[in-house]
C-alpha cells in the first residue's frame, strides 16, 4: 500500500514539474516578444574631421560613436572630440543636433608609469581637451545682416556647425564649407529647399458636325455639349533663401480628356410643292436670302465698264443668278425660283454681304430691276446627287 502511494505521489510530482517547466519557458518568450527595442535615433548630420581636413558630411543615425566611425571607413584612430569634448568609442552620442567629430589618427605619447599627466610637454598633445584649435572669430552673413561668430574651427562648415547654422539637405554654403576659418567675406548660408507643385491647365476643345438621316435638311441640333479638359504637370520649385530661382518640370499627363461639341444637321430631303403666280412649283430646299441685283454695266459700279460674260460662260441677262463662291462650287446649275422675280438657274459667282445668306438677280441693261430686301431662294425639284448638295450651308 505505501509503495503504490509512493508511485503516485512521484508521478504527480514530475507531472507539475513538466508544467512549471512549460509555465517558465512561455513567459520567457512572452518577454523576449515584448521587450522594447532600442529607440532609434534621430537621423542628422555629421561633419567628420580627420587630422584637421574634412573628411565626410553624413548623415547618420548612429547610437555610439564606435557606429558612426564605422558608418564613415574609420578604424584606427588615437582620439576622437565630439561637439568640442573628448569622446570614448562607447559612449552614446548626442541626439539632437548637428554632430561636429574631430579625429586624431596620430599616436598619443604615453606618460611613464606612475609620471602625472602634467609632467609630459604641452607640444606633445594635439590641444586641450575641450578644443583642439583656438577660439577664432569670423563673420557670418543672415537675413537680417551680418552676424559675429566666435567658432573653435579650422574650417567654415566646423565654425557654422558649432553655431547650429551647418548646411542641412540642399543647402551650400558661399563661398565653401572647406574654406579656411575664419574667412576673409562674411560667410553666407543659403537655405536650399525644393517642393513639388502639381499644375493644371485647361484644353480646349474640338466642335464636330455629324449628319443626321432623319431630322429635315437646314435643321442644326446639338448632339452634345463640349466641356474643356484638365492638363496635369508636376513641376520641382527650388527655393534659395524662401525665394523661387529655378522652376523645373517633371512631366504632365491629362486628367480629363476634353469633350468635342458636336453639332447635328439634318440629311432629310423632302419634297415640297408651292403655288406661285409662275405656276406651282415642286422644290427640295427653300432658303432665306437677302437679294441684290445688277446688269452687265452695274458688274464694277458706277462709272465702269460694261461686261456681260458670267462665271459660267452663260451672258448675263434675266435668269442669271450669282451666289457667293462656297456656294457656287456645290450648286453650279441648280435650278431655283424667287417670288417676285421668276425661275432662274445659278450660273455666276458675287462677292456677297458679309454674315447674310445673299444671291444677286442677274438682269440685262433693258429690264434691270433694282432689289434690297429679303426674300427666299427655293431649289426646285429634283435635288442634285448627295455629293453635290452643300448641307450646311456657309
Amino acid at each position: 500500500m505505501n509503495e503504490r502511494l509512493f508511485r503516485r505521489l512521484f508521478g504527480l510530482g514530475g507531472l507539475l514539474a513538466a508544467l512549471w517547466l512549460l509555465l517558465m519557458a512561455g513567459l520567457y518568450a512572452q518577454s523576449r516578444r515584448t521587450a522594447p527595442g532600442p529607440t532609434p535615433a534621430p537621423a542628422r548630420w555629421a561633419y567628420v574631421y580627420v587630422d584637421g581636413r574634412p573628411h565626410r558630411r553624413v548623415r547618420t543615425a548612429a547610437h555610439s560613436l564606435r557606429e558612426l566611425l564605422e558608418q564613415v571607413g574609420l578604424e584606427e584612430v588615437d582620439g576622437v572630440w565630439v561637439n568640442g569634448r573628448r569622446w570614448a568609442e562607447g559612449e552614446p552620442l548626442p541626439v539632437q543636433g548637428p554632430l561636429l567629430v574631430r579625429v586624431e589618427t596620430r599616436p598619443l605619447p604615453t606618460p611613464p608609469a606612475g609620471a602625472p599627466l602634467a609632467a609630459l610637454p604641452p607640444a606633445a598633445w594635439p590641444g586641450p581637451v575641450e578644443s583642439p584649435v583656438p577660439l577664432r572669430r569670423g563673420l557670418w552673413q543672415g537675413a537680417e545682416g551680418p552676424r559675429e561668430l566666435w567658432a573653435a574651427a579650422s574650417f567654415t562648415g566646423e565654425a557654422l556647425a558649432q553655431h547650429h547654422l551647418a548646411p542641412q539637405g540642399l543647402d551650400r554654403v558661399l563661398p565653401d564649407e572647406e574654406a579656411p576659418w575664419p574667412p576673409e567675406t562674411p560667410v553666407r548660408t543659403v537655405r536650399v529647399r525644393e517642393a513639388l507643385f502639381l499644375e493644371q491647365e485647361p484644353i480646349p476643345y474640338d466642335s464636330k458636325t455629324q449628319p443626321l438621316p432623319e431630322v429635315p435638311l437646314d435643321t442644326i441640333q446639338v448632339v452634345q455639349e463640349g466641356a474643356p479638359g484638365i492638363k496635369a504637370r508636376e513641376v520641382l520649385v527650388r527655393y534659395e533663401d524662401g525665394e523661387e530661382v529655378a522652376r523645373i518640370p517633371l512631366g504632365e499627363w491629362v486628367l480629363q480628356p476634353p469633350q468635342p461639341r458636336i453639332v447635328g444637321y439634318g440629311t432629310k430631303i423632302v419634297i415640297q410643292t408651292l403655288d406661285t403666280p409662275d405656276g406651282p412649283i415642286r422644290y427640295w430646299r427653300a432658303v432665306r436670302v437677302y437679294a441684290t441685283s445688277y446688269s452687265p454695266c452695274r458688274v464694277y459700279g458706277a462709272g465702269g465698264p460694261c461686261d456681260d460674260i458670267t462665271a459660267s460662260g452663260e451672258r448675263l441677262r434675266k435668269g442669271i443668278i450669282a451666289v457667293r463662291l462656297s456656294w457656287y462650287r456645290y450648286m453650279k446649275g441648280l435650278r431655283v425660283y424667287v417670288p417676285g422675280y421668276g425661275f432662274g438657274i445659278i450660273a455666276d459667282v458675287g462677292g456677297g454681304i458679309p454674315g447674310r445668306h445673299w444671291i444677286d438677280l442677274g438682269y440685262s441693261e433693258e429690264d434691270y430691276r433694282p432689289w434690297h430686301q429679303w426674300t427666299t431662294l427655293y431649289f426646285l425639284a429634283p435635288p442634285p446627287p448627295p455629293e453635290r448638295i452643300l448641307w450646311v450651308l456657309p
